[in-house]
């Protein structure tokens, strides 16, 4: 009796089994609501969808959109209505060396438009068949005219960087050295440090010029043939291929021609051995100019060395070739170098072995400097010169270590980007917001740079040294190729977007 009692006390809180049915029809009233509730809100996605399109921003998807409207803003004031001041000398003076930068900066964006990729492409068929007889003779022909074309472009770069250098020379040559030249303004204390960048973009130009016509193999093959073809040929029986020699003549001139002023790898130093002094200006024996060269070319080592090889690198490691390049100038008109510059010159090959110039060529700075400073030897030290000798496989072989950690850690600094890239921020001060986008926006610029240097150095150096990738490098170098493109899906505008592809 007294286990009967706890049973039945144990269960006195149970309800009355009784069901009147209005349990079910609660939930399956709720089921109801719940379901409108989706299907309106599904509505209303919807109708958000088609207003915004399928971009939630303003990125351009280039595989589905047909057609893409640029809208990069064009200067319409001339320079004549930039460079204002009291000053009327001042003003001659600036609209000169302005001239001369646009200048640079067009030649800079022909090159890379019309030459660079034609020559690095030349040669290359999508079927991987080798060429028939006679097809390398019409290829090469149908080369010719952007040969040409590339000869004359050479030429114009040659008097830009003359101009430049006689403009320089003009401003602050003694008169000593000036004949009867007269000085227009005292420029002692004035520092044009962006017109040494833009010398050193033109010097850019035709040393990448060099290096891609140096690599250029099956250029250098066919040219041999089409040079065969037409001496032994055409030339023994021209009126068999209808034509005379009146007109084989001028033909053959073109063609010496185009070979010594592209084809020997003498493009850079044609340059550099340039006759930069004038009836009424001396140049190479002018003190002043070479002490204010060689102080700009300082100054501007020193911002570029702070930069290189760290994480907020952008462009640096570009600029410093040019940088190179214009030490080289300095060198071969006056035929003096700072010992102790060129010496920190040197060492940045420990930050930066190597530079990926544009498809697989890369430039060393060590090498660089051997080939067109001469007697830079006297300047080094035994220790300098075997480190700069093993740097690149060392540099490679460490990387190639620790790729993978590095890809992680990248990995995870891009997760978190895009994060707060993607992030809605509460309402708030537009202008602390503004700040803040913008912010990420250039953090995003310093990581897409970071990986592209890595990636491109890496790659490159590989295929230079004949280094063979292991299977664990060649996925680390994915998951870093794909980190880099994750840019095109966050929602950014168009031009940014650009910005971040032309990391590939």
């Amino acid at each position: 009796m007294a286990a009967l009692a706890s049973k039945s006390k144990g269960k006195s809180w149970e309800f009355d089994p009784f069901d009147d049915g209005s349990t079910k029809i609660a939930v399956k009233l709720q089921r109801k609501q719940y379901g409108s509730f989706m299907r309106d809100y599904a509505l209303q996605l919807k109708d958000f969808e088609d207003v915004l399109g399928e971009n939630p921003g303003k990125t351009w998807d280039w595989e589905l959109d047909p057609v893409c409207l640029r809208y990069m803003p064009y200067e319409e004031i001339s320079l004549l209505q930039l460079i204002k001041s009291d000053n009327k000398i001042l003003n001659k003076v600036l609209t000169v060396f302005t001239s001369l930068c646009c200048e640079i900066d067009t030649l800079k964006g022909e090159a890379e438009k019309r030459f660079y990729v034609p020559l690095l492409m030349y040669g290359e068929r999508a079927s991987g068949q080798p060429f028939q007889d006679g097809e390398c003779q019409l290829q090469l022909g149908r080369m010719l005219p952007l040969l040409q074309d590339l000869s004359s472009f050479v030429s114009r770069v040659y008097i830009v960087v003359k101009r430049v250098v006689q403009q320089l020379g003009a401003l602050y040559s003694p008169e000593s050295s000036r004949g009867s030249l007269k000085k227009v303004m005292d420029g002692s204390g004035v520092h044009l440090q962006p017109v040494y960048e833009h010398l050193g973009t033109a010097l850019t130009i035709l040393l990448t010029l060099d290096l891609i016509l140096a690599q250029a193999r099956t250029l250098h093959e066919h040219w041999k043939l089409y040079k065969r073809m037409m001496i032994t040929s055409v030339r023994g029986s021209a009126e068999k291929f209808g034509a005379s020699e009146v007109k084989l003549q001028p033909l053959e001139k073109l063609l010496l021609k185009l070979e010594g002023d592209l084809l020997d790898r003498r493009i850079f130093v044609n340059c550099m051995i340039e006759q930069y002094d004038g009836e009424q200006l001396m140049v190479s024996v002018s003190q002043v100019l070479r002490d204010e060269m060689l102080f700009n070319i300082q100054n501007y080592f020193v911002y570029l060395e702070a930069r290189l090889g760290e994480a907020h690198e952008l462009d640096q490691r570009d600029k410093f070739v040019g940088l190179c390049c214009v030490v080289v100038l300095h060198y071969n008109i006056f035929k003096i170098a700072d010992k102790r510059f060129v010496r920190a010159l040197w060492d940045t090959y420990k930050k930066i072995p190597a530079v990926h110039i544009i498809g697989n060529i890369v430039w060393q700075p060590a090498v660089f400097l051997s080939h067109y400073l001469p007697g830079i030897d006297k300047y080094l030290d035994k220790k300098q010169k075997t480190g700069a000798t093993a740097s690149s496989k060392q540099w490679l072989t460490a990387k190639s270590q620790n790729l993978a950690r590095e890809a992680q850690n990248w990995y995870l600094q891009i997760s978190s980007w895009m994060i707060s890239m993607e992030s809605v921020s509460p309402a708030g001060d537009v202008q602390q917001e503004i700040n803040h986008k913008t912010s990420l926006f250039v953090d995003g610029l310093k990581f897409a740079f970071g990986i592209s240097h890595l990636l491109r150095t890496v790659a490159n150096l590989h295929f230079s040294l004949g280094v063979p990738m292991t299977k664990t490098e060649v996925l680390a170098i994915c998951k870093l190729l794909e980190l880099l493109k994750v840019s095109t899906l966050i929602p950014v505008p168009p031009i940014a977007a650009n910005l971040f592809i032309g990391m590939f």
